[in-house]
């Protein structure tokens, strides 16, 4: 019965929005917002997580899409701007926010998580425009995808720092660099030897037979990186370069990236972008509007000006940069696990919890709006 709700509204907004040119994203979030509102999320979802699983199963799938369709060398070619931007993005907003709690009189340890909230970003927004528009294989959709994936890495140090300093639990620090350098390995031997091996499978088996295998191969890449505390996402972003060798032809690569899109933007994806808008809660509304003003303020500022950095140090234009700086303000996983934490344990009050999460869906729903103007306007500026 969940599905079938959340699905409808989603499509009937989606066919809404559609018809005045907007994107399929912006109407999931509003179906989030809708259903969140209290009468309705009490008879439907105060005790159930189907949303939130679906939502996780989403971003996996989004990411081995991405990682089936981005062209890995040509990413490698661009990681001076990839770095920049992912390290700047995320160094300005988390210093600004950090600086302005203080200011506001909260606690260094509140400060500090309001300055990974604001700091770290999320793929599946800006992962979905690009595959819609075709960007992905851009100058600036790989750019866009590197510092994405990058700042992954920062959402590891941030939820750890929670999970350590706030709840208890032990963080063992040196294994982070042995899980990567494990993980690498990993990979490596995937890419070298797995595409063989799955050859030899591939020519007793049929399409859909194939295109389950691309499955398990993609769940089973984001289940090594999560037993190794890396995130499903980076794991399934290399299951789908991985997948990526598989195909003998583009025919039959394209035919299999077919029949993925559709079972992940017509089935899937829709509960992450609706479970964004379920996360908003009605009661705390405008209940501290200098905060929630300051909270969104250096959320959008700190990832624009991290980002514009890029563009002195490289041939990016300044124009490249600020759209690169939107698409990293697209937010909506590991901070709203941070703070939900937080909030939990009596660290955050109520009003920042809901400030970040308002700020969350409105930087969200940003970038398509933004995106799409500036490709009607600039219709070269990804390359």
């Amino acid at each position: 019965m969940i599905l079938t709700i959340v699905l409808t509204i989603s499509f009937a907004l989606s066919l809404l929005f559609r018809r005045y040119k907007y994107p399929d994203v912006i109407a999931q979030i509003c179906a989030g917002l809708l259903l969140g509102i209290p009468i309705l999320k009490n008879i439907f979802f105060s005790a159930n997580n189907v949303v939130q699983v679906f939502s996780e199963i989403g971003i996996i799938f989004l990411l081995l899409l991405t990682g089936m369709e981005v062209n890995y060398k040509k990413l490698l070619n661009e990681k001076k701007e990839i770095i920049i931007v992912a390290v700047f993005s995320f160094i300005i907003p988390f210093t600004l926010g950090y600086i302005c709690m203080i200011l506001l009189g909260y606690s260094k340890t509140v400060a500090i998580i309001v300055g990974f909230a604001l700091s770290l970003t999320a793929e599946g927004t800006k992962l979905k425009l690009l595959l819609d528009y075709n960007l992905i294989r851009t100058k600036i959709g790989e750019i866009i995808i590197g510092a994405g994936i990058a700042d992954d890495f920062f959402e590891i140090i941030g939820l750890s720092f929670v999970l350590f300093n706030i709840i208890g639990t032990t963080v063992h620090w040196f294994k982070f660099p042995i899980e990567i350098i494990g993980f690498s390995i990993i990979m490596f031997i995937l890419l070298k030897y797995l595409p063989r091996l799955l050859e030899n499978i591939k020519r007793t088996t049929n399409e859909i037979e194939d295109f389950t295998l691309v499955i398990i191969l993609g769940l089973m890449t984001a289940f090594i990186a999560q037993i190794l505390d890396l995130g499903t996402i980076i794991g399934a972003f290399m299951g789908g370069i991985v997948v990526h060798k598989l195909f003998n032809t583009e025919e039959e690569e394209k035919t299999m990236l077919k029949d993925l899109k559709m079972i992940t933007f017509g089935f899937i994806v829709p509960f992450f972008f609706v479970n964004i808008g379920l996360q908003f809660n009605y009661d705390k509304l405008f209940t501290d509007n200098l905060l929630f003003i300051v909270i969104l303020g250096v959320a959008i500022i700190g990832k624009l000006i991290g980002s514009i950095i890029v563009s002195f140090f490289s041939d990016i234009t300044l124009k490249q940069s600020m759209l690169i700086g939107w698409a990293m303000n697209s937010r909506g996983a590991v901070e709203l696990i941070i703070v939900g934490i937080a909030k939990a344990n009596n660290i955050i009050p109520d009003t920042i919890f809901n400030a970040i999460v308002l700020m969350t869906i409105i930087t969200t729903m940003l970038f398509p709006l933004i995106l799409k103007r500036t490709l009607k306007n600039n219709p070269d500026i990804m390359n």
